[in-house]
């Protein structure tokens, strides 16, 4: 019998977040930055004098994903595009978040996202894209590939997620006239790359201006991890091999840490 998912990834310029619902009811999650590295898989042989990191083997050779890339150089792919959606790398990454939440096989039912401003002339070429790639990959020392097919692949417009949140119940039945979408609302999803904003009427909006919804440089890459980077190499040369993307990983582990200090769990 063939293990069904259900799973919702959102991998954006910046982060990916996904979520899967398990045929036992049970929901994982996982996120991991859109950043990858290829790299060798060889060893010094010098035992704990050497770094170790985890990577995944594709068919086209090994690499590394998310933070872990700071640990093996410079050769940072970002893969930052208006339309990166359903391109190799946004494929890989959608695949690595699956394994890493433990999927190993089956058939998957997929959603993924794209900008709004971008929606309408993509979707078909991005649910093409996933169905007709087969996925197949391995972690490191894990001899048996892993390998599934995208049963079926469903392609929102970014934001649309967010406003589900209040417009769903636990159970994922519509509420009905949901409070915090009563009258005009103001939706916005402030990516890495893009910035994506849309204004709806009681949780409704209008198709006929979803197409100038998506601000292609209004992201936190332009508007705070650049000048934030501009900054740092001024007041050093020490941060002259530092980029953007060290900027994110560090500013990330800070708010983590924030977070847990100020818990009120705790």
């Amino acid at each position: 019998m063939t293990t069904e998912y259900t799973v919702a990834v959102d991998g954006g310029n910046g982060l990916v977040n996904a979520r899967a619902l398990w045929p036992n009811g049970k929901i994982k999650s996982t996120q991991l930055s859109a950043i990858s590295a290829r790299v060798t898989g060889h060893t010094l042989g010098i035992g704990s004098q050497e770094l170790s990191f985890s990577w995944w083997e594709l068919p086209d050779g090994k690499y590394v994903f998310g933070d872990d890339v700071s640990l093996v150089g410079d050769r940072v792919n970002s893969h930052q595009s208006l339309y990166r959606y359903g391109d190799k790398s946004h494929r890989d990454l959608t695949a690595v978040a699956l394994a890493t939440m433990g999927i190993k096989g089956g058939d998957i039912d997929l959603t993924v996202f794209c900008p709004p401003g971008i929606f309408k002339q993509e979707r078909k070429r991005i649910t093409a894209a996933f169905q007709n790639a087969p996925v197949k990959i391995r972690r490191k020392k894990e001899r048996k590939w892993r390998e599934w097919e995208y049963k079926s692949v469903l392609v929102l417009p970014e934001g649309i997620a967010a406003l589900a949140c209040f417009a769903l119940d636990e159970q994922g039945y519509p509420i009905e006239n949901p409070p915090a979408l009563r009258g005009p609302v103001l939706a916005l999803d402030l990516g890495m790359l893009t910035a994506d904003s849309f204004l709806c009427q009681d949780g409704k909006f209008s198709a006929e201006n979803i197409h100038n919804a998506t601000s292609t440089d209004g992201g936190i890459k332009r508007h705070v991890l650049e000048p934030i980077l501009d900054d740092l190499r001024s007041e050093s040369k020490e941060f002259r091999y530092f980029n953007w993307a060290d900027v994110d990983m560090v500013l990330r582990r800070w708010l983590k840490r924030r977070s847990t200090c100020f818990s009120t769990d705790r």
